[in-house]
């Protein structure tokens, strides 16, 4: 009976100094290896996953070669590789954990001895490599997974024409870097790859449900130079490429209609009109232009003459917010004047960009009269992924709050607490409510609030040490809070002009 296998190896650090560690690779064989098992029916048992020291050079020489040997001619194989490679000694080869920097050639591991040899040998007649694993040299100080010389194309060739449904499939070109992004916190390439072959990246879908070897290949060609082009600071090119057997339509994996957990999610936020926002709270007496020598006092009641003097006190600084926002949105994200409109008031001001709209207003704090408040806002208008790894550093004060309303939740409290504990049963976090208020706080175990308030259809994320746009982002996409909320799409908020809805 046919079977599917894989090993997916990772290698970030190395045992010798001498070679620069490779940023993300451990994340992106786990997070492979996970996709197998969930998309591409690998068995559980069959996924082998090798991390650093794992993939020594004994493991990589014998343990693998012996694995593939295994193969029946109807199984499928896959294999992906994070870490460096190199062509040397007449063979393309793989770095290994114990790798040792002064005898490269002969502490490296011969790609077809090990790899391609035994798959001919096994005749599979089905398999993908993925290798995240390029390029020149590593003096450049840039997160690449590169090290000595180019990997040659040849080899891979000939391993490839041997049969129709076989491909392998590279981070780059030869003389090219494959990058790590700090803000995907996987491979540039890696990262594409899972979203691809997960189902996420439509135009990477041929006939409404198949992923195959020429529908990836295309995705791949485009995707990942346009994100490097134009959503981080790399100067180097990377464009990967793909050697094919003469059938690039075999399939390599299938996208089901999406199905909604038995298990949740328990709410349903309206991610469209999600925004994030931040307050930063400060005594009257603190701010700039108050003096006791002009019998200044701190107002002891809320009213619209202290709301007022709040914002006098304030607009210069908020001033010099909106436009530093406007300044530095121009830089990073590479606009001329004329994309941007800035408006401004006293204590108040917005920046407004086909990427965000940013909004920050001055005030007397609605919790404690004696207190000013500084509002922010910011909602997105691209996907996140098109946004580039620096894009928070336009904001020189982080948001730490993400805003979603929860429409139709407004006297559904009973329902909602039901659902909201049978979760937090399942994933052990901590519930507290107030039926007279109609909200509901829940705190995960890695200390991530999430805050209901029914009467105003609202959900607030917020805790959990993370701040920022793209860092929140990550953040609910993944672990308990997934499970609660579902999974967020790939645009979080809109054009939506809506202002400061919600109390600091």
């Amino acid at each position: 009976m046919s079977s599917a296998h894989a090993v997916v190896i990772g290698i970030e650090t190395y045992q010798q100094a001498g070679i620069a560690g490779v940023e993300f690779a451990r994340a992106d064989a786990t997070a492979f290896r996970d996709l197998l098992v969930r998309r591409l029916e690998v068995p559980d048992e069959n996924a082998l996953l090798w991390l650093d020291q794992d993939a020594n050079r004994t493991r990589l020489e014998e343990e693998l070669r012996y694995h593939v040997r295994q193969l029946e001619p109807d199984d499928k194989f896959y294999f992906f590789y994070a870490g460096h490679g190199l062509f040397a000694n007449g063979s393309n080869r793989l770095t290994a954990w114990d790798t040792y920097p002064l005898n490269l050639p002969g502490t490296t591991v011969d790609l077809d001895a090990v790899l391609l040899r035994p798959v001919r040998e096994s005749g599979c007649k089905h398999s993908a490599l993925f290798l995240d694993a390029c390029a020149a040299d590593l003096s450049e100080g840039v997160p690449s997974r590169d090290l000595v010389s180019d990997m040659d194309k040849r080899q891979f060739a000939e391993f490839i024409d041997k049969n129709d449904y076989t491909a392998a499939f590279f981070s780059c070109s030869p003389r090219e870097k494959s990058y790590s992004s700090k803000t995907l916190k996987h491979g540039i390439w890696t990262h594409h790859l899972l979203r691809a072959l997960g189902g996420e990246e439509r135009s990477a879908i041929v006939k409404g449900e198949w992923i195959t070897g020429g529908s990836l290949q295309d995705y791949l060609k485009f995707a990942v130079p346009k994100f490097i082009r134009e959503r981080t600071q790399i100067g180097g090119r990377q464009r990967p490429y793909a050697l094919i057997g003469s059938n690039g339509t075999f399939p390599l994996a299938r996208i089901p209609a999406p199905t909604a957990p038995a298990d949740g999610p328990y709410v349903t936020p309206d991610f469209a009109k999600a925004y994030f926002a931040g307050a930063e709270t400060r005594s009257f007496k603190s701010l700039p232009g108050f003096t006791w020598k002009k019998k200044h006092s701190v107002p002891v009641a809320q009213s619209d003459s202290a709301d007022a003097w709040a914002r006098r006190l304030l607009s210069d600084e908020v001033a010099e917010e909106v436009q530093t926002v406007y300044a530095t949105a121009k830089d990073v994200l590479k606009l001329k004047s004329r994309d941007i409109d800035k408006q401004e008031d006293v204590g108040a001001g917005s920046v407004d960009t086909e990427f965000f709209r940013f909004a920050i207003e001055a005030g007397q704090s609605t919790k404690d009269p004696g207190n000013a408040v500084v509002r922010r806002e910011i909602r997105l208008r691209v996907p996140h992924a098109e946004l580039p790894e620096d894009f928070d550093a336009i904001f020189p004060k982080r948001v730490d709050k993400l805003v979603l309303p929860l429409p139709g939740s407004k006297g559904q409290f009973k329902q909602l607490i039901d659902a909201i504990e049978d979760a937090a049963e399942k994933i052990g976090a901590e519930v507290e409510e107030d039926p007279t208020k109609g909200t509901i706080d829940l705190r995960l175990s890695d200390g991530t609030m999430l805050a209901l308030n029914t009467e105003r259809e609202i959900m607030t994320v917020s805790g959990a040490g993370t701040d920022g746009c793209l860092a929140m982002i990550e953040h609910i996409r993944g672990g308990d809070i997934k499970r609660v909320m579902g999974v967020p799409p790939r645009l979080i908020g809109g054009p939506d002009s809506t202002l400061f809805v919600t109390n600091e």
